[in-house]
């Protein structure tokens, strides 16, 4: 019973950051930002291997769901700000 608690979690917090991603790639191209530095490698795998952490751990992917839907506004304002001030974004013209 507890593997397919554990199976429904990891799922569902699989469709909610690809959802949650869809959705600040749509602002991205709605807002006409465009990220022109691409993440290393090295980067790169630390943040997937962190993501995996977060969505396949059966406890931080129920708190970590939670965030993702509950402060998506926040994420995204806090992201873009980022991005502008390390320089890593800019404004799309067209």
């Amino acid at each position: 019973m507890l593997v397919y608690f554990y199976l429904i979690t990891v799922i569902f917090s699989v469709l909610v950051v690809r959802i949650t991603s869809l959705d600040f790639i749509k602002r991205f191209q709605h807002d006409h930002v465009e990220v022109v530095v691409k993440p290393s490698g090295f980067s790169d795998a630390k943040q997937l291997f962190f993501l995996f952490f977060k969505i396949c751990t059966p406890l931080i992917n129920m708190i970590y769901d939670v965030y993702l839907l509950g402060f998506h506004n926040q994420i995204y304002q806090k992201m873009i700000t980022q991005l502008f001030l390390e320089g890593k974004a800019v404004f799309n013209k067209n």
